[in-house]
């Protein structure tokens, strides 16, 4: 059946207005896809804990380290563990003899998958270091990974499309998902800075772990993202990137920071998870995984401003004018928060707050219980405490604070 020009018109205008949420992009990457293209939904029979094993002998030692690469970060987001082999029947076949890039698996029938194929041509990461994590071919190479895996792309296109004509909804781009065909720039809906996809995204986690489950040891102790990272060899490089990049983070557990101390911009850092954060100079290219909680942030050099979630949090703004930003939304779970370095007359604390409906609930300076603690002040609202050490009570006034 051939659309009208009109109904064409109008689908694509549909495509561009609706807005899917998380878990409606994960659905789509997971089922969606496949079925519009006449497939169905596939996986490996495995979870986290198991293992699949994978062939790359045909590649280049550049192909190898990309692939290996993308396949600790799927690790990550999986639990599943990848193991080499040399044999013809491993679970997933790497090969660069093909041009451009592309995968695909065997013995989907039952929806199980018997083998996937990966092919990156050599051509293809010819230009990139693999030393490198800001890169089209580290994207590349979890990309195509993410196939081999089970995931389709973020809407009905392949091989090439267009933003605006092949998309099915308006955020269909690199940000939530590194399935996606559009850049930041190349998609007119999001707000971002361009950036290179280092690891599987938001949208990605939720359909990959709807289809082998969550891992429960990915970082599960005291993790440290950005500077002075403990997050691991690759996720430290990863985070303390200064490059064109975009990344998000998956934490099992433990009591973790986000530390962005090293930066000269204006940066946001919000802890909220499925929230995305402007850091090391570019904008929305940092995401917290939905079920990932970051307890701590810390900023640089210049005006930043911190986000808090509804867990104990101790936020650090580092030298500038930094705003300390607090949502309280309905009866939320009392917290006690700390703020380490206020500066009377230079930063701010900023409260948000929102009835369970989401409506503008109100709050002011005489709403807020003030408790001099000697060297430190506790500041009290709805249950939640925030402590602001080494200020006095007298030292704060309206004027330290913004209520909308």
């Amino acid at each position: 059946m051939t659309m009208s020009n009109t109904a064409a018109q109008s689908a694509f205008a549909d495509a561009n207005t609706q807005v899917f949420s998380n878990q409606q992009i994960a659905n789509y990457l997971r089922v969606g896809y496949w079925n519009d293209t006449g497939r169905g939904q596939r996986k490996f029979d495995v979870e986290p804990g198991d293992t699949l094993t994978f062939n790359f002998q045909g590649l280049t030692s550049k192909g190898k380290a990309f692939a290996e690469k993308a396949l600790e970060l799927w690790s990550d987001a999986t639990g599943i563990n990848f193991q080499s082999s040399s044999s013809s029947r491993a679970d997933i076949i790497f090969d660069d003899n093909d041009s451009g890039a592309y995968a695909y698996s065997t013995g989907t029938g039952d929806g199980i998958i018997n083998q996937s194929f990966v092919n990156v041509s050599r051509s293809w990461i010819s230009r990139d270091s693999s030393n490198d994590v800001s890169n089209y071919s580290l994207q590349t190479y979890i990309h195509e990974i993410g196939h081999a895996l089970g995931l389709g792309h973020g809407s009905n296109y392949n091989g090439s499309a267009t933003y605006g004509r092949d998309n099915d909804y308006a955020n269909d781009s690199w940000q939530a998902s590194i399935m996606s065909y559009f850049s930041q720039t190349e998609n007119t809906y999001v707000d971002g800075s361009f950036g290179y996809v280092a690891t599987p995204q938001i949208a990605d986690l939720i359909a990959i772990q709807d289809l082998y489950g969550t891992p429960t040891n990915t970082r599960a102790g005291n993790t440290v993202y950005g500077d002075n990272g403990t997050a691991g060899s690759l996720m430290n490089q990863i985070t303390q990137d200064r490059g064109a990049i975009t990344y998000t983070i998956f934490d099992s557990g433990g009591y973790d920071t986000l530390n962005y101390s090293s930066g000269g911009s204006n940066q946001i850092i919000d802890l909220r998870e499925g929230t995305f954060s402007s850091v090391r100079g570019r904008e929305n290219n940092l995401i917290i995984a939905e079920g990932t909680r970051i307890e701590n942030a810390i900023g640089g050099r210049g005006n930043d401003t911190l986000i808090a979630n509804d867990a104990d949090n101790t936020l650090t703004g580092g030298e500038g004018a930094d705003t300390f930003l607090f949502f309280l939304v309905g009866e939320q779970q009392a917290s006690q928060d700390m703020i380490t370095d206020f500066e009377d007359g230079v930063d701010t604390i900023r409260f948000v707050n929102q009835n369970s409906n989401g409506e503008a609930a109100a709050i002011n300076f005489d709403l807020l219980d003030i408790i001099d603690n000697g060297a430190d002040t506790t500041i009290g609202f709805g249950g939640q405490e925030i402590v602001v050490t080494n200020v006095g009570a007298a030292n704060l006034d309206a004027a330290d604070f913004i209520f909308a």
